[in-house]
């Protein structure tokens, strides 16, 4: 799955289960790492506990609020997708 600039994260159209069921694609919209919540676009980006360690080491903090993405740099969005393995 290519990533342009980080924007498909962001539209929410995306191959995260929140998207693929809306698609009818999945029947589950739950996150696979975490099995917590649905795993929409904020969820993965800056709530998942399964990546909050590759989070910190991208971003330098566990969790991200959503005005805190307004200030992260597309490149670094793509290293942290890049690095979960989540888009193979």
């Amino acid at each position: 799955m290519i990533i342009e600039n980080g924007t498909i994260l962001f539209t929410g159209h995306n191959t995260l289960n929140r998207y693929l069921t809306i698609m009818r694609r999945v029947n589950d919209p739950l996150c696979p790492l975490c099995e917590e919540e649905e795993e929409t676009s904020l969820h993965f980006i800056g709530k998942c506990c399964a990546t909050a360690n590759i989070r910190r080491l991208h971003f330098g903090v566990l969790f991200l609020e959503p005005g805190d993405l307004k200030q992260a740099h597309w490149i670094i969005l793509l290293k942290f997708a890049k690095t979960t393995k989540r888009f193979q």
